[in-house]
């Protein structure tokens, strides 16, 4: 059995995709299998794919399901769906660049956290990553810093109810995680958020602060970073509408969430989400008074009061 899974969506990614699998064939640790699907591409990424997999028989294989444009989220979930089972799992974009060390430190990292949790626990580790433009040249040193993002209370499950702090492409999440993801639910945007809220609740999250990987920035990014100074927390206070969006979307994911685990959720984690689904059916005192009393907040202050103001 390989002892790590790596995970490819593809999708229209012939620019980037060759430099990728190179770095992936080309890491420090060997014992994994990498898994790619593609969603309908119609330009050379298959080609590009069959190549490297005639090259790594043993090492890569394509999944052909006959399934198309199913979008970046549920690719990865049906990835999963066919990958075989792995003591670890990890996910790579199409357009990344990984370090070539980085399996073997993110590996290294959640062995240390398994050893100390007795095995028992779903994890899942994350890492920091650096920014950089189409051609590899440095935007920031750092990802976290870059979002302003603070990754300290990843295993408080009520502040990920509304702002997810773990990037997909750095992750690494065990077995027991994985028999948790039941599936990814329907009008659920963003896989990396609900594995987080999954890990938040039934097990646990780390982060290290290596970077490992070049985060590239172009036109095509799914999401993309962006920087956020507080010219862009104040920017973002003129269009409420996009905030309160986004807030009904993180109540809508909440509901989906306990409607899947209600049965596996204690009863303090139940009130928790019960509530926050329920959110927009409260006055407008109590929806605020409900955000604090659960400590339903985001991670700085300028953030925060933008969800005040569209809660």
């Amino acid at each position: 059995m390989n002892k790590i899974t790596i995970l490819l969506a593809v999708y229209n990614g012939e620019k980037y995709l060759q430099e990728q699998l190179d770095s992936i064939v080309n890491q420090t640790y060997t014992n994994w299998k990498l898994y790619i699907r593609d969603d309908g591409s119609i330009d050379s990424s298959i080609e590009i794919i069959n190549n490297f997999a005639s090259r790594y028989p043993s090492k890569i294989q394509l999944i052909n399901d006959n399934l198309n444009n199913l979008g970046s989220c549920n690719n990865f979930f049906q990835l999963l769906k066919y990958s075989e089972t792995s003591e670890f799992y990890m996910f790579a974009d199409q357009d990344d660049v990984w370090n070539y060390n980085k399996i073997e430190i993110s590996l290294n990292a959640i062995l240390k956290i398994e050893i100390s949790e007795k095995f028992k626990k779903p994890i899942l580790l994350h890492t920091d990553l650096e920014v950089v433009d189409t051609n590899l040249n440095q935007i920031s040193p750092s990802f976290w810093k870059y979002q302003q993002m603070d990754v300290k209370n990843a295993n408080n499950y009520n502040k990920i109810l509304v702002q997810n702090i773990v990037t997909g492409c750095t992750i690494i999440f065990n077995h027991k995680l994985k028999e948790k993801m039941r599936f990814l639910p329907d009008n659920v945007f963003v896989h990396d958020w609900w594995i987080a809220l999954v890990a938040s609740v039934f097990g646990r999250i780390d982060s290290i602060e290596d970077k490992t990987l070049k985060y590239r920035q172009h036109l095509s990014n799914v999401e993309g970073a962006k920087q956020s100074g507080n010219l862009h927390f104040i920017n973002r206070l003129f269009k409420l509408n996009e905030v309160r969006n986004a807030l009904e979307n993180s109540v809508f994911q909440a509901k989906v969430f306990l409607e899947m685990y209600k049965d596996k959720m204690n009863n303090e984690q139940i009130e928790s989400f019960e509530i926050f689904s329920n959110l927009f059916s409260y006055n407008w005192v109590k929806r605020r008074y409900i955000l604090i009393k659960y400590g339903i907040i985001k991670s700085k202050f300028i953030r925060n009061i933008g969800l005040f103001l569209a809660a």
